[in-house]
């Protein structure tokens, strides 16, 4: 066995003792050097913009330390926590907006197109914002189909797998993990499904609906359907609804209600998505909130995607088309 060498170099100095990694002090300090490197790569920053973005995210990252991590640990902890400090700074007070908006206080109720949606536009909406490489289509189980009491013809079911998001779906979450239901907005879907976690409602200024801050999620498909607000997406008269099925830890539970059709509350870090379910010709009854257009304003873009165009979604490149065309047209209008 060769002799380990009584003289070794590390960060340009020379060592006297034998062996053949730095000793424990040495490797401490070499890791807060390369940390405090990587951190200030991260917050130099040369523009307004860049420096406005750093400071919401910084105020976002902030807000994340109040979230419960329940069971997380070392490094899925960290990842958890910088995936929730995007989402909340793209969401920033976007759902205030929505509640508003959607009012339907004094809105009657639409009637049915009693027709069969082959969901080609909702597809190729969905492929504008890159997420159809999220999305693995499949059709339910027949079991699923009567506990949901959904019509099948006007029902298209996704699994679910996002490599980047920081809780995946195991073997060990599909046997230990009780299956749900959550309801969700149409402006919301492009962060939640690019995140790949569920932001928690705890603040009621910014337009969050609950009683005990969490995730709500119910074992009843009707239940979240109902809180999946009915969104005519194309202007063609056909409301759809997007629900969420997802797996939580039963052990990690805040709180139950059986009032409201059976509710379930969790921490954010308790919950993981499974599977999409978009509901057509499923339009709003009385009183119910709703949105009757779609406005590009109003939806919540990734922060990540936003400041990446490298690898811009189609939907973003339109988009700043349509916006350079407009302030063309401005501009030539006052030139006149």
């Amino acid at each position: 066995m060769a002799r380990l060498p009584d003289v070794f170099q590390f960060k340009g100095k020379k060592y006297r003792f034998p062996s053949e990694s730095p000793p424990p002090r040495l490797r401490k300090k070499a890791k807060k050097a390369k940390t405090a490197k990587i951190t200030k790569r991260r917050t130099t920053v040369t523009t307004e913009t860049e420096v406005a973005f750093e400071e919401a995210l910084e105020k976002a990252v902030k807000a994340s330390w109040k979230i419960t991590l329940g069971k997380l640990r070392g490094e899925k902890r960290e990842r958890f926590r910088e995936r929730v400090a995007y989402a909340e700074y793209s969401r920033n007070s976007k759902v205030a907006t929505w509640r508003l908006l959607a009012r339907g206080k004094g809105k009657k109720e639409h009637p049915k197109l009693n027709q069969v949606t082959d969901f080609r536009e909702l597809k190729h909406w969905l492929g504008k914002r890159d997420l159809s490489k999220y999305l693995t289509w499949d059709k339910p189980r027949r079991h699923e189909l009567e506990e949901m009491e959904a019509d099948p013809n006007n029902l298209e079911f996704a699994n679910y797998k996002n490599r980047d998001a920081p809780l995946q779906l195991s073997h060990h979450f599909e046997k230990s993990w009780d299956e749900a239901y959550h309801g969700t907005w149409f402006y919301g879907l492009w962060s939640l499904l690019y995140h790949g976690i569920l932001l928690e409602s705890r603040n009621v200024g910014e337009g969050h609906e609950f009683w005990e801050p969490g995730v709500y999620v119910s074992p009843n498909f009707q239940t979240a359907r109902e809180y999946a607000r009915p969104h005519q997406l194309f202007n063609d008269g056909n409301y759809y609804r997007c629900v969420l099925k997802v797996k939580y830890d039963p052990d990690q539970v805040l709180k139950t209600r059986e009032r409201g059709g059976g509710q379930v509350v969790v921490p954010g870090c308790a919950v993981i998505i499974a599977a999409v379910i978009f509901c057509a010709d499923d339009p709003p009854v009385k009183g119910e909130e709703r949105f009757d257009d779609w406005s590009d304003d109003l939806e919540i873009i990734p922060a990540l995607v936003e400041n990446d165009r490298d690898r811009e979604p189609a939907e973003l490149r339109d988009r700043r088309k349509v916006r350079s065309k407009e302030s063309d047209g401005v501009r030539n209008f006052t030139e006149r």
